[in-house]
C-alpha cells in the first residue's frame, strides 16, 4: 500500500509546486495573468509528474485482461458515454446548487493561452489518468483489494481532489466510468482518450459561451441530468456488449 501513499504524495507535491511556480511567475500581475501562469506552470508540472511516475514504475498502462482492439466501434461508444455522463453530472451539480469556488472563471481566464489549453485538454487528463487509473488502481489491487473496489476508491479520490462540489460531482461519476474502462479493457488508453474528450468538450463550451450568464434554470438542469445520465447508461450497456462480444471473438479465434 506504500505505492498508493507515494503516488498521492507526488500528486499533491505537483499541485503545490504548480501553485508556487505560478505565484512567482505572475507576482504583482493582474488576475488574468495569474490564471495563465497557473495553466502554463501546470503544463510543465503535469509532464514532469507523468515522467516521474513512469521512471519510478508507479504506473501500469495495462492490467491483465482479454484486451479487444483499441480502434473499434466499442471505443467510439465509450467516448460518447463519457461525454453524456459529463452532461448528466453537470445537470446534477446545477440542481444541487453546487459551488465551483471560482474555478469556471479561472478556466475562462486561461482560454487565450495555447499552452493553457494544451494543459487543460491533454496534459492534465494524461497526468490524472496516470495517477488515478494507471497508478492507484494497480497499486491497490496488488495490495489485495478487488479491482472494482480499487476503481471506485480511485474515482472517489479523483472527485475529492477537485476541491469543490460543482466539479467533484461530475468527476466522481466520470471517474467511476473511466475506472471501468481501465478495469474492463486492461488498457489505460481508453480512459485517457475519454478524459481528453471530456475536458475538450468543456473547453469548447467555454469558448462558445461569453460567461455572462452561468445560471441554469431548474427545468433545464433536470432535463440535462436525465438526458445525460439516461444516454450514458444506454451507451455503457452498449459498450459493455460490444467489448465482451469482441473479447469472445478473440478467445474463439485463439
Amino acid at each position: 500500500m506504500w505505492k498508493v501513499v507515494l503516488i498521492l504524495l507526488l500528486y499533491f507535491l505537483q499541485q503545490a509546486g504548480t501553485a508556487i511556480a505560478a505565484a512567482v511567475m505572475a507576482s504583482g500581475q493582474p488576475e488574468t495573468a495569474r490564471a495563465v501562469a497557473l495553466g502554463e506552470a501546470s503544463l510543465v508540472a503535469n509532464v514532469a509528474l507523468v515522467g516521474i511516475l513512469l521512471a519510478c514504475g508507479l504506473t501500469a498502462r495495462r492490467l491483465p485482461a482479454n484486451r479487444p482492439p483499441f480502434f473499434t466501434a466499442a471505443t467510439a461508444v465509450a467516448l460518447l458515454a463519457a461525454l453524456a455522463l459529463t452532461f448528466g453530472g453537470n445537470g446534477l451539480s446545477f440542481l444541487l446548487g453546487a459551488d465551483d469556488d471560482g474555478t469556471t472563471d479561472l478556466f475562462r481566464a486561461m482560454m487565450g493561452s495555447p499552452l493553457c489549453l494544451l494543459s487543460l485538454a491533454v496534459a492534465g487528463p494524461v497526468a490524472e489518468e496516470a495517477v488515478f487509473r494507471a497508478g492507484l488502481i494497480p497499486a491497490m489491487t496488488r495490495a489485495g483489494l478487488n479491482r472494482w473496489a480499487a476503481a471506485a476508491l480511485a474515482a472517489l479520490a479523483f472527485a475529492l481532489v477537485h476541491g469543490n462540489a460543482a466539479q467533484g460531482i461530475p468527476a466522481l461519476l466520470t471517474g467511476l466510468l473511466l475506472g471501468a474502462f481501465y478495469v474492463v479493457t486492461g488498457d489505460v488508453r481508453l480512459s485517457v482518450a475519454a478524459h481528453v474528450a471530456v475536458n475538450s468538450m468543456g473547453l469548447a463550451s467555454y469558448a462558445l459561451s461569453d460567461g455572462s450568464d452561468t445560471a441554469v434554470p431548474t427545468p433545464e438542469a433536470f432535463a440535462l441530468m436525465l438526458t445525460g445520465l439516461g444516454a450514458a447508461a444506454a451507451l455503457v450497456v452498449w459498450w459493455w456488449k460490444l467489448t465482451h462480444k469482441k473479447q469472445g471473438n478473440c478467445l474463439h479465434a485463439s
